[in-house]
């Protein structure tokens, strides 16, 4: 008996060293107090900087939203500031970095009319991306960045 305890503590251990998903490597390993999803929207078709850092206007005030699996679930969201920028903050203890990096996207569903032509139609989204983890004293964030917001077409 004492050995099949034995054996089955060593195969939960071995388990539970494993990496949760395949997105990251080695993140399922990470302990993270805190997830910031953050970044810029440009009013551009692809929110994009213009070309070598020219000046670009911000889209302000856009509503930013995470949506997460194949129903597009949505579990947080944010607005751009006055200068384009958008900050989600997530519980680490709720959503894990690799399944969010697996089955989660950034929506922007705001009209773009004060930044693209009125004639398009659709909406900005984007894949994310793991970019590391910021150290502040004994808290640890994971930094996620968009992977290329690109306009989607209406149906």
């Amino acid at each position: 008996m004492a050995m099949k305890l034995a054996l089955f503590v060593s195969l939960m251990i071995a388990a539970l060293g494993a990496p949760i998903s395949e997105a990251e490597p080695g993140l399922g390993s990470i302990v993270f107090d805190s997830i910031h999803i953050r970044g810029t929207l440009y009013c551009t078709v692809n929110s994009s900087m213009g070309a070598n850092g020219t000046a670009t206007p911000v889209f302000p005030n856009a509503e930013v939203l995470l949506s997460c699996g194949a129903r597009g679930h949505v579990v947080a969201s944010g607005y751009t500031n006055a200068t384009g920028r958008f900050l989600i903050s997530m519980d680490p203890q709720q959503y894990f970095v690799p399944i969010l990096l697996k089955s989660c996207k950034l929506v922007i569903i705001s009209p773009f009319d004060q930044c693209i032509p009125k004639s398009t139609v659709g909406r900005l989204v984007s894949p994310l991306k793991y970019i590391g983890k910021t150290v502040f004293g004994d808290i640890t964030v994971a930094n996620i960045i968009p992977n290329g917001l690109l306009l989607v077409h209406s149906a």
